[in-house]
């Protein structure tokens, strides 16, 4: 489906990732604090406990943030060299599990892009999503003709989010960016490969490329695309 515009809330985005940094801070300063006064078995088990408790933190707030800021959190559960198999455990969750949108705005969106609601134009749909990760859940369903598909719905706003995040991004990085540690088009071609992202149409091409031209390989199985849908 297509993505319906809405008006983004890029302050908002902005806030809770300050918020959530301040939180964070905090407990890593309350650590440091209670540090001179533990034994080194409580003060590991207090370093642990902090970990945990930061990453639940980040996997929560990405998870409900969705778009680029979440896809981060994604990067950082595959840091096994820096974090704790705690820590990556937690934000793991994030490779596989993102809150769907209520059923009521899921149908919303559905009609906003295709002019009529998901039972009125396939037999059968699962309102519940069987994935849903940073930019757009899927949903099972089958066609008039009796086909099973995957219907793939994207989050209100998304692309309005995805230019926020990177607005973000630049300020953030504007010392990295002026002396040359962060190449601005670097960013540029991240914010660019996000949004494209978002372009279902584009996305229905480039599986049909890819079933033409990887069709002589047996052990390739590649979706077909209803371009009518």
């Amino acid at each position: 489906m297509g993505l319906v515009k809405t008006k983004g809330k890029p302050a908002g985005r902005a806030t809770r990732l300050a918020q959530l940094g301040v939180g964070i801070a905090g407990s890593y300063i309350s650590y440091q604090l209670q540090r001179p006064f533990l034994d080194d078995k409580r003060r590991l088990e207090k370093r642990e406990a902090m970990g945990i408790k930061s990453a639940r933190q980040i996997r929560e707030q990405l998870q409900t943030m969705r778009g680029p800021i979440m896809k981060v959190g994604q990067a950082l559960s595959m840091q096994t060299h820096i974090f704790t198999p705690e820590v990556i455990e937690e934000l793991s969750n994030l490779q596989m599990q993102a809150p769907p949108m209520h059923p009521s705005l899921m149908r919303a969106q559905f009609k906003s892009s295709f002019g009529r609601y998901p039972e009125e134009v396939f037999r059968s749909f699962e309102e519940q999503p069987f994935a849903a990760a940073s930019l757009g859940q899927v949903h099972w369903a089958v066609t008039r003709s009796g086909d099973k598909v995957a219907v793939k719905i994207q989050y209100p706003a998304i692309r309005e989010a995805i230019e926020s995040d990177f607005k973000m991004l630049r300020k953030a990085g504007f010392l990295a960016r002026m002396t040359g540690h962060l190449e601005d088009s670097i960013i540029s071609e991240a914010e660019r490969g996000f949004l494209e992202e978002t372009d279902y149409l584009k996305e229905a091409q480039n599986i049909q490329y890819f079933q033409k031209h990887l069709r002589p390989l047996s052990f390739v199985r590649v979706p077909a695309v209803y371009a009518e849908l």
